[in-house]
């Protein structure tokens, strides 16, 4: 599983919005990869509800470095997918 791509389905489903929506397919990887800041886009209007253990799955999943990055058993193990009716979505 690429686990960026479950990170920008997990915020779809939780904002109802595109996490990034560009034109090309040029512009989308330029924005990902020089200036695009996940943390701005968690503190926007549309992710205000999301829970800060949701925010924090999120961002994991958006570790630009990929041998840093959370793999699918890691994530499987976060606070936000491990507590049954915990700290909301």
């Amino acid at each position: 599983m690429d686990v960026w791509s479950l990170g920008v389905i997990t915020y779809m489903l939780l904002t109802g919005e595109m996490f990034i929506n560009e034109r090309t397919e040029a512009q989308t990887k330029a924005k990902i990869c020089n200036e695009y800041s996940v943390d701005k886009r968690m503190k926007d209007k549309c992710a205000k509800h999301i829970s800060t253990d949701g925010k924090d799955f999120i961002n994991l999943c958006f570790e630009r470095n990929k041998k840093s990055r959370s793999s699918v058993a890691q994530l499987l193990e976060h606070t936000w997918i491990t507590t049954v009716g915990g700290t909301g979505v």
